[in-house]
C-alpha cells in the first residue's frame, strides 16, 4: 500500500494497542498488514449493522491486554486475525488471555484467523 507519512516528531508509545474503530459487536485485534484488510472488513459489516471494534496490536511485547480484555468485555466476541502459524503464536496466547481472563463476559468462542 502507498499512502502519504505525516511526521509530526511526535513518538508514538510501543506498549499500548490502538483502537482503530470503536464497535459494539466483536473485538477483532490485529496487526502488521493485516490491518487493512481488517478495516476494509469492519467497513462491510458496518453496511449490516455489525460494528467491530478494530484493535492495532502495534506491539507484542509488552502486550497490552488490558486495552484487549476491556474491549472484549464490552462486545462480548474476540477475533484474532494475524499472518502467523496458527500454533503456539500471538493469536494463541491473546485467545489463551482472554479465555483465562475474561470468560464470564464470552458471547462465543474466541477464533483465529
Amino acid at each position: 500500500m502507498k499512502s502519504e507519512v505525516v511526521d509530526d516528531g511526535v513518538g508514538l508509545p510501543l506498549d499500548v494497542c490502538f483502537t482503530l474503530r470503536p464497535g459494539r459487536d466483536i473485538t477483532v485485534v490485529a496487526w502488521g498488514a493485516c490491518i487493512q484488510e481488517v478495516m476494509r472488513a469492519a467497513n462491510l459489516l458496518a453496511e449490516q449493522d455489525i460494528q467491530c471494534e478494530v484493535l492495532d496490536l502495534a506491539t507484542i511485547k509488552p502486550l497490552d491486554m488490558e486495552t484487549i480484555l476491556a474491549s472484549v468485555r464490552k462486545t462480548g466476541r474476540l477475533l484474532v486475525v494475524h499472518e502467523a502459524c496458527g500454533s503456539f503464536g500471538v493469536g494463541a496466547e491473546i485467545v489463551a488471555r482472554v479465555t483465562e481472563q475474561a470468560l464470564p463476559c464470552l458471547k462465543a468462542p474466541p477464533k483465529r484467523l
